[in-house]
């Protein structure tokens, strides 16, 4: 893996375990704006391994833990926004493929 894509590789990880190992400390980012970090954090490392030719693959583990660090912002939220979390949950498992 090249330098950036290792390096936004560590930030997308960040992004998904710090609200698993740590829930209600880190990031101050409401459970809505959580999922949208990860899924940028996804694109950008995403975008990265890809003008690199490099793999795109994720670890099976890796992506059940950002589906339980999603899910777990889901049920932080209030349930009228659930509609719309639902939808951005289910656009960033959609585009690993």
């Amino acid at each position: 893996m090249s330098a950036e894509s290792e390096a936004l590789m560590q930030q997308f990880r960040q992004a998904v375990y710090e609200r698993l190992v740590n829930p209600g400390t880190g990031s101050q980012l409401s459970p809505e704006g959580a999922i949208e970090q990860r899924s940028v954090a996804f694109r950008d490392w995403r975008i990265a391994t890809q003008n690199a030719n490099e793999s795109v693959e994720l670890a099976p583990d890796f992506v059940r833990h950002w589906a339980v660090a999603d899910l777990t912002s889901w049920r932080e939220m209030p349930s009228d926004r659930h509609d719309i979390a639902a939808e951005d949950i289910f656009q960033n498992l959609s585009a690993n493929v």
